[in-house]
């Protein structure tokens, strides 16, 4: 691609040159407004309801006849959905009614780039008037020109969808190997290496034709635990030091991964200091409000807030990734039970009482590594997958103005 400047984007395809056509958005691709469709008169069907935040159900009927491009009108902006068959835009959204000649697929890269959130009117809920958008002056190439750039960005789209499907392949057979493994359906022997598809290191162990027998504890049994601490009232300027001070964690900074994000959002002054909890790296940490039951590993030194339980101490004989793994399933199982799939609420003496599955250390060696190799495995695809974003995101701020 060559470099270009005036009515042209940073990057284009070689075969083509000069300026780009310089219209409006109501002449490039108009929006309408959505129709509406109330709950009580929706009957589930084959067509895609498309909201201001993409499909969340579908009707029996429909109102356009794709392909067709949607956004959000009231509630959530800036999202832009492609449909390619029939649906109906619902009247939180707006819809491309006409695309005046230019391919699809090309408008739905166009408006990502246009950024429909600069244009929000709304005090408190984030609202998109057409209006606002639709005398905008955007430059816009000739049909080919718009097919090929298409057809380049919808590649990159198919390489992160397939990496996406890998993630969730892994993401489920994790899931299934955890449910075997801990309810004992399968086990490994003493002499047994790991096997595909995650590839580890055998794990040299003491010869014995099987483990030991599984004990079952209670958690209170086998470690201690605390909250976190900090300041009240939360919001005081006083408390925080976000050049200077010292990590704090709250459940946001808790990912999903096992690991607490690269850096917490917060940092907190030496005064806060004194009112929080302070845990070395390596600390096992559960989010008690909120997204209750996330679990992670502390990779820094740090402090650590109410909404957190600080496992404390272990018993010697618990390894603590075969611990964060086994909490983890009894949260998820937790979750199936609690009405929404959403754990409301959880306490210290409910946590106390989780029943521990608890088999000889070497055997909960064996688990650990073998789903931490899973979780390796996921992070290389999260990798690849932010990686591919990232490329993505550039090609549009070049390849559009």
């Amino acid at each position: 691609m060559k470099q270009q400047h005036t009515l042209q984007p940073k990057l284009r395809f070689p075969e083509f040159d000069g300026d780009w056509s310089l219209k409006k958005i109501k002449d490039i691709a108009p929006l309408q407004r959505g129709f509406d469709l109330p709950s009580t008169e929706l009957i589930y069907g084959e067509y895609p309801v498309v909201y201001s935040n993409g499909i969340q159900n579908y009707h029996n009927s429909f109102k356009v006849d794709g392909p067709g491009i949607i956004t959000g009108r009231s509630g959530t902006i800036g999202k832009i959905h492609y449909v390619e068959g029939k649906y109906w835009p619902h009247n939180t959204s707006l819809w491309v009614t006409d695309f005046k000649g230019n391919q699809p697929k090309f408008i739905y890269y166009f408006f990502l780039k246009l950024d429909f959130t600069k244009y929000n009117a709304g005090s408190t809920v984030p609202t998109l008037n057409r209006n606002d958008v639709h005398d905008l002056k955007k430059i816009i190439p000739s049909l080919p020109e718009q097919q090929k750039i298409a057809g380049y960005l919808s590649t990159i789209d198919k390489k992160i969808n397939l990496l996406e499907e890998k993630k969730e392949q892994l993401v489920l057979y994790k899931k299934a190997m955890m449910q075997k493994l801990f309810s004992q359906e399968i086990r490994f022997k003493p002499t047994q290496c790991h096997t595909e598809p995650v590839e580890v290191e055998p794990v040299e162990v003491e010869l014995m034709e099987t483990y030991p027998e599984w004990e079952e504890k209670r958690l209170k049994e086998i470690s201690e635990f605390r909250r976190g601490s900090f300041p009240q009232p939360y919001g005081l300027a006083k408390w925080y030091d976000d050049e200077n001070g010292y990590p704090f964690v709250q459940v946001y900074d808790v990912d999903d991964n096992f690991k607490l994000k690269q850096n917490t959002k917060r940092k907190i002054s030496s005064l806060a200091t004194k009112s929080s909890v302070f845990v070395k790296k390596g600390t096992l940490l559960i989010t008690i409000q909120g997204s209750i039951g996330r679990i992670a590993i502390t990779e820094f030194d740090c402090y650590v807030d109410r909404t957190l339980l600080i496992i404390t101490s272990l018993d010697i004989k618990l390894h603590i990734d075969y611990y964060k793994y086994c909490l983890f399933l009894l949260f998820e199982i937790e979750k199936h039970k609690a009405p929404g799939g959403t754990i409301k609420t959880i306490t210290k003496e409910v946590l106390s009482d989780f029943v521990i599955p608890f088999p000889c250390l070497p055997e909960q060696q064996k688990i650990a590594d073998f789903l931490s190799a899973i979780d390796e495995s996921i992070e290389k695809v999260n990798e690849q997958i932010s990686q591919t974003q990232s490329f993505k995101k550039a090609m549009l701020q070049q390849m559009f103005v």
